[in-house]
């Protein structure tokens, strides 16, 4: 069986793909990717080639748990999929759905892998909105109920209380 990434029709397709596609040797190196990753993240398939893309795309504020996870499903072969914050090559931050899956030869010996990305920083920006609103509407309630506890320690309201 070719490898897949010598396989001119799989990389037409791909290259297709409104989502952005990259392909890594077995050690997670970056040996291809679409336009549709330049896209999304700035870097060439030049400039990723021979790179671990973990080591050009995430940063400061990326959630080490979860690059750690992804570097333990490379270490053992494994699939994952896992929403991750990386920066773009200007240093913006964008969000992205990442769906890595290992890729095996006919003898299930490990070539590589392939992850298949959606951008989702929208999504990210509504939930992080929602759990604000949330936030914003416990403490209003909060504020109510304290307020309402203390309207009963007004004496008039403790002379109808104890007659």
């Amino acid at each position: 069986m070719k490898p897949l990434i010598e396989n001119n029709g799989f990389k037409e397709i791909a290259q297709q793909l409104t989502d952005p596609v990259l392909m890594t040797d077995a050690h997670g190196y970056t040996i291809w990717t679409n336009t549709a990753f330049e896209t999304l993240c700035g870097h060439t398939q030049e400039e990723m080639l021979g790179c671990k893309p973990g080591h050009v795309l995430q940063g400061k504020k990326t959630d080490l748990a979860t690059a750690r996870a992804l570097s333990q499903a490379v270490i053992h072969g494994k699939e994952i999929q896992v929403d991750i914050l990386n920066y773009h090559k200007d240093g913006t931050p964008y969000w992205i759905n990442t769906a890595i899956n290992p890729i095996r030869d006919d003898n299930n010996t490990l070539t590589g892998f392939i992850a298949i990305e959606r951008e989702s920083t929208q999504k990210h920006h509504e939930v992080e909105s929602l759990q604000e609103q949330v936030i914003h509407v416990y403490n209003a309630l909060l504020l109510s109920e304290n307020a309402n506890c203390q309207s009963l320690l007004i004496p008039e309201n403790l002379k109808l209380l104890t007659g």
